[in-house]
């Protein structure tokens, strides 16, 4: 997934933990030690904090071209009118220096502005958080997104805390995005507030009112609060619908959902596939391909019927309740001793991936998966099999059609749900001079690039002629950088880089002699040579602009040629669905759209009215991920895509859909994911409230409400223009 930022907290006073270091794990069932409720420390209070008065003797300073204007108080109060020019690429503003150098918001949750757009299209605005230096590090740094319509007046609200009370005194709890009781950033020392538009494509006006502080937090006693993760990998101190006390609460859950998906086994014009039953008869050519059809991109599924595809990714074992427990054994009020089942099943020690966070540089480390245990517990021996069925039934039941990336080929290959294949490539030598979030970014140009490739594709051979294949997704979320990054990174290389010699081969090119390079580089290379051992970026890129985007687009359409020519050499029929993108430029776009069947992008936003591709190119689109989390039901992370409760997480899902059924290019959309990460964090810290069901395999009733709801009638509603 995106937006993977590590925090850490820059507490005053930390109470240190006491770790086991060592791979042998103790049993400890700590579930007799009384505690006292964290609710009972819950309150809110009506107080508020001004941080800035928009008023006399206030001089806004916006990053140019931002033109800013103070507003008289009209009755909401005085205003701070942003004008902002179209920035594709860039977060146009304004900076908010804290007048006194500094604010002390220890105890505040959240940092509320009122914004009002007047301007004529939607926009998107981020709201940030800054610690002194907070360009040098993530954990310096903390911010939030929301989204506005023309005419709409709302809050934007960056969350400083991530529950509603704080621990006391403060303790460090590690390996986890989000954490209960601690502010993402050190909230004594906030010395600047950053509003912005993300890279908007047309101009924008807004006006802001009543920056403040607000929802004065109580404390909890840090005495009674570990451990805070109980037998079932849920959180101890909240209540929330389905929460499981007992194995026989779990038994009775099973029991009553396996009558409601009798009940409601899916929506009646759904074929076998989960096509439009009633739909138009279209040419069955026995495997999933793209059409236009009435106006509208499509996928037309194996027998002929239009096909809209939506469900869950991640829609397998691996992806649940797996956390850490070496070095956080206080944090659990039960782990099983080496020896029982429960250990012997679900535990296991992570040797190999731990990208960021804590775990990063503790590999390996001894990790349990109580999302499997508790299959365990309510379905018996024959548990991961019971996963499969019940997963086929609920994504058919809840109007969706599809098992999404990452899905488990044992479940998806039983031809019960359509799916798509998920293909990583890994081995590759990568370009020595790039970084990204994910790892390196590989050099297309070496030999064994395309080697890697066909056995990546290779590995997943009943899914090259499998009519209920719908397509391969390749890679996910790469760092692509900005239209010139690759082509410098490919500079700062070694000489041996197959990269960086298809890049001189290139300049020799398009110029006569290294004489003619340096000249239009304001370089100072004594030869070709040189500049192959050299690992220096050019001094001046805008000098060097043409060149090394010429590369870099030489280099994407190299990319995704290669894939493209190797999953056709051995599934002609299948589409290719592109990278997923998180992160992209309009460069990398146009050789994506060039190339693949359907482009694919991860779009955690509230509505996708004004997606599309560059230069108005007409192609369809997929989304690979997108999703909305909440902290009602013992979670802390919600992603950058908040909802307050778990209904508004179904309002947001059905709002969603409808503006991708509403945008004509978009031809699938994939909920990032089945189940809920661990409260306590996976390998990279990661624990979102993302999924359909919880670590306890319990329905999110009030998000499946709203996935049924627009699952259902999801054919009707794209077509209805067509009536």
């Amino acid at each position: 997934m995106s937006m993977n930022i590590s925090k850490s907290s820059f507490l005053a006073c930390t109470l240190s933990l006491t770790a086991v270091l060592t791979h042998g794990v103790h049993a400890q069932d700590k579930s007799e030690i009384p505690h006292q409720s964290a609710e009972s420390y819950l309150g809110v209070d009506a107080e508020k904090m001004p941080l800035i008065l928009l008023g006399d003797g206030f001089e806004p300073a916006p990053t140019p071209p931002t033109v800013a204007k103070l507003l008289p108080d009209t009755g909401s109060g005085p205003g701070l009118r942003l004008d902002m020019l179209a920035d594709p690429t860039g977060y146009p503003g304004i900076a908010l220096p804290a007048p006194e150098g500094q604010w002390d918001l220890t105890g505040w949750q959240f940092i509320n502005i009122d914004i009002e757009n007047i301007g004529d299209t939607r926009i998107q605005l981020g709201l940030r958080a800054d610690n002194p230096d907070a360009d040098d590090g993530p954990d310096r740094r903390t911010f939030t997104l929301n989204e506005f319509d023309p005419g709409e007046t709302k809050t934007i609200s960056l969350r400083l805390y991530a529950t509603e009370w704080a621990l006391d005194p403060p303790v460090s709890i590690v390996g986890m995005r989000e954490t209960p009781g601690q502010a993402a950033i050190d909230p004594a020392n906030v010395v600047k507030l950053v509003l912005f538009a993300v890279r908007p494509k047309d101009d924008g006006s807004i006006v802001i009112r009543n920056i403040r502080a607000e929802n004065k937090m109580r404390r909890v006693d840090t005495a009674t609060f570990f451990p805070f993760i109980d037998r079932y990998g849920q959180f101890v101190h909240t209540e929330w619908p389905g929460k499981a006390k007992t194995d026989a609460d779990l038994i009775a859950q099973r029991e009553a959902e396996a009558a409601e998906l009798a009940s409601n086994p899916g929506p009646g014009d759904f074929n076998r596939f989960g096509g439009w039953a009633g739909g138009p008869q279209l040419e069955a050519t026995g495997h999933f391909r793209v059409t236009k059809h009435a106006g509208k991109w499509w996928l037309v599924d194996p027998d002929g019927r239009l096909f809209f595809s939506t469900g869950p990714t991640c829609l397998d074992v691996r992806f649940g309740g797996e956390t850490g427990i070496e070095f956080r054994e206080e944090y659990f009020a039960w782990i099983p001793e080496p020896g029982d089942p429960m250990f012997e099943n679900h535990s296991r020690v992570n040797e190999g991936w731990a990208p960021h966070g804590f775990y990063k540089d503790k590999l390996p480390y001894r990790m349990f998966d109580f999302h499997n245990a508790n299959l365990e517990r309510k379905y018996g021996d024959g548990w991961a099999e019971a996963f499969g069925d019940i997963a086929h039934k609920r994504v058919r039941s809840w109007g969706m059609n599809t098992i999404a990336a990452w899905g488990d080929p044992l479940i998806y290959r039983q031809q019960k749900t359509a799916y798509t294949t998920h293909v990583w490539v890994t081995g590759t030598r990568p370009i020595e001079g790039s970084s990204g979030y994910w790892g390196q970014f590989p050099d297309v140009f070496d030999p064994s690039y395309r080697d890697f490739v066909r056995s990546a594709i290779a590995e997943y051979e009943q899914e090259q002629t499998d009519p209920w294949n719908i397509g391969y997704y390749v890679d996910n979320e790469m760092s692509w950088g900005s239209e010139t990054d690759l082509a410098v990174a490919t500079l700062t290389s070694p000489a041996d880089q197959a990269a960086k010699l298809a890049l001189i081969d290139d300049l020799k090119i398009n110029h006569r002699n290294i004489e003619a390079l340096n000249a239009a580089w304001g370089t100072d290379y004594a030869s070709w040579d040189d500049l192959l051992e050299r690992t220096d970026a050019p001094p001046d890129l805008d000098r060097a602009r043409p060149d090394l985007v010429r590369f870099y687009k030489r280099l994407c359409e190299t990319y995704f040629r290669t894939i493209k020519e190797e999953i056709k050499a051995v599934a002609p029929d299948k589409l290719y669905l592109g990278v997923r993108f998180a992160w992209r430029n309009d460069t990398v776009v146009r050789a994506s759209a060039q190339y693949c069947d359907v482009v694919s992008f991860n779009v955690y936003k509230y509505s996708l009215a004004d997606l599309g591709l560059p230069d108005e190119i007409d192609r369809p689109i997929i989304i690979g991920e997108f999703g909305f989390g909440a902290n009602d039901a013992g979670g802390f992370a919600s992603t950058n895509t908040k909802a307050s409760n778990q209904a508004q997480r179904g309002e947001f899902y059905k709002a969603y859909v409808e503006s991708a059924l509403d945008n004509d290019q978009i031809v699938g959309v994939h909920w990032f994911q089945y189940i809920d990460q661990s409260s306590a964090g996976r390998p990279d810290q990661e624990n979102f409230n993302v999924g359909m069901v919880t670590v306890t395999d319990h329905p999110h009733a009030e998000l499946i409400e709203g996935i049924r709801d627009i699952g259902y009638r999801m054919y009707e509603y794209r077509t209805r223009s067509e009536d």
